[in-house]
């Protein structure tokens, strides 16, 4: 399948001292609101990210390939304007923005030097990237871009500064939960259920852990117990969702049923485990170093947890749910606070669900290919 990403384009925002958060929500989205109204954009998405200097993206789907000099121009008055209205623009120096940004700027999905700085005011504008077989292949990339697109109400809701007091986490567990319920009915239910969803939180938790910091756990619990009035709300609201997380969990199903339907097509792949560990380079732990007991099994292909993890409804979510992890970063999240979700949201589902089996793999014979497809 070939990419689609020609009529996509990226308008960057290189901001980086505080903000981002209302140039998002008052410069940008309103801007591009309009822009949506004239028929200038078909989709849209924004994000943060950190190559060659803190910035805000916003990627644009032209309705036709004369739109961009009049798109550009709408987005850049913008963020112009509200550069102007609120005081000098701060330029971080090499080094600092190296002590604070390399970990996550080297963990984005587009590969290029992480300097030069590009300084703090400055708009470019070029052809989106992005390095598809991450995805999936064309197919998948094609979905995330959809995604994305159709959580935009979602991200501004997340801006907003009403919810903003509550504070990000509450918002991001909201989302968490919504992910839990949302494919209830979509297929056979052992593989379908918020049990089998919630593996794929618990999967994550231990891998940060491992990989992080084991000492968090215990304070993660000890919050997460204090705090466990607010978190059954939070779990039994996503049962019932608002407007908000209707929207989020409409896109969480179709995206699933876009990708189910690609895998059944051979049209989308996920790198293995194996192949993501050679995309980071020579400088990667041994692979088996970073298996945290919980996942050792992924080491032996004929497991049950390594023959769980290549079910194609596994892998759908292990897309979709990084697709949100994507969509918390933006919304200002930090990896600490996926952590601590991630933690939550497994450890709800499993008090909830505690006389409930987990979900094994379906009996079948074990291909030679099926060696370390990933964490659930």
């Amino acid at each position: 399948m070939s990419s689609d990403l020609n009529g996509w384009f990226t308008i960057r925002f290189f901001h980086h001292g505080a903000g981002k958060d209302r140039l998002m929500r008052d410069a940008l989205m309103p801007a591009l609101a309009g822009l949506r109204a004239g028929g200038q954009v078909r989709a849209a998405f924004l994000q943060r990210h950190w190559l060659r200097g803190p910035h805000v993206q916003v990627n644009v789907q032209l309705a036709a390939p004369d739109a961009l000099p009049g798109v550009t121009e709408a987005l850049r008055t913008a963020g112009l304007d509200w550069w102007a209205a609120h005081g000098p623009l701060e330029d971080l120096p090499a080094d600092e923005y190296l002590r604070r940004f390399a970990s996550v700027g080297q963990a984005e999905l587009v590969t290029e030097p992480l300097l030069p700085l590009v300084p703090g005011g400055t708009v470019t504008t070029g052809p989106l990237r992005m390095r598809e077989e991450m995805f999936g292949g064309p197919s998948g990339a094609a979905t995330a871009r959809a995604f994305w697109n159709d959580t935009q109400d979602v991200l501004r809701a997340a801006l907003d500064p009403r919810a903003q007091q509550e504070g990000r986490v509450p918002t991001f567990l909201r989302w968490a939960f919504t992910f839990a319920h949302a494919f209830e009915g979509l297929g056979e239910e052992a593989f379908c259920s918020v049990p089998s969803v919630g593996l794929t939180f618990k999967s994550h938790a231990e891998a940060y852990f491992f990989n992080g910091n084991e000492s968090l756990r215990a304070p993660f619990e000890h919050k997460r117990l204090q705090a466990a009035g607010l978190i059954e709300r939070l779990y039994l609201e996503a049962r019932e969702p608002d407007r908000e997380l209707r929207q989020l969990r409409a896109a969480f199903r179709d995206a699933y049923g876009r990708i189910m339907e690609d895998l059944a097509a051979q049209t989308l792949r996920l790198p293995t485990t194996l192949e993501y560990h050679e995309m980071e380079g020579e400088d990667a732990r041994p692979l088996t170093e970073t298996l945290s007991s919980w996942h050792a099994g992924l080491a032996d292909p004929d497991s049950d947890l390594s023959r769980l993890s290549r079910e194609p409804e596994i892998v759908a979510r292990r897309l979709i749910v990084n697709l949100m992890y994507q969509q918390m970063i933006t919304a200002g999240g930090r990896a600490l606070d996926r952590l601590f979700v991630c933690h939550v949201a497994s450890r709800t589902i499993e008090d909830a669900f505690r006389d409930q089996a987990w979900t094994a793999p379906r009996p079948r014979p074990v291909t030679p290919r099926a060696a370390l497809a990933g964490t659930l």
